[in-house]
């Protein structure tokens, strides 16, 4: 395995642990931009601050108000002076056409995620010089030991 698919990984499940901060009922997404091997910010799909945690309204449906995990770290990492450009942005799932909007303008590099969400906005990223990768699971886990190893 190579030692870029190792972060990777690593980045994924980062990703992944604040996908499960979310409180949708039907899909959680996970986000975190990563610059020169540092976590500059993260981000989840959810309500605005201070709007309560339904995302769903009462017929399933999603709010319009939520934001994306994409969108939220990106919003994140602005509020607090920083920037994407250059970045690589590992998110659980495909972004949206919107949000890969965002990342575009943004002036991120790459975009790494593990569930295809939509198929246009990978090709819009593409189309425009974006480097994206949908990546698998491999057998290894974040603490380095094989999904068999029973130690």
């Amino acid at each position: 395995m190579s030692k870029q698919l190792v972060y990777d990984e690593a980045y994924m499940g980062v990703a992944e642990i604040f996908a499960d901060l979310s409180h949708d009922t039907e899909i959680r997404v996970g986000s975190c931009v990563v610059q020169e091997g540092q976590i500059l910010s993260q981000g989840w799909n959810g309500m605005p601050a201070g709007m309560g945690n339904d995302t769903r309204n009462g017929e399933g449906l999603t709010n319009p108000e939520v934001i994306h995990a994409e969108a939220n770290a990106l919003m994140k990492l602005a509020k607090n002076g920083g920037r994407a450009f250059g970045a690589t942005v590992y998110t659980t799932h495909s972004p949206c056409y919107n949000c890969a909007g965002l990342l575009l303008q943004a002036g991120v590099k790459r975009v790494v995620y593990k569930d295809e969400y939509d198929k246009k906005a990978v090709k819009f990223l593409k189309e425009r010089g974006v480097k994206v990768d949908c990546i698998k699971p491999s057998s290894r886990t974040l603490k380095g030991k094989s999904k068999e190893s029973k130690s």
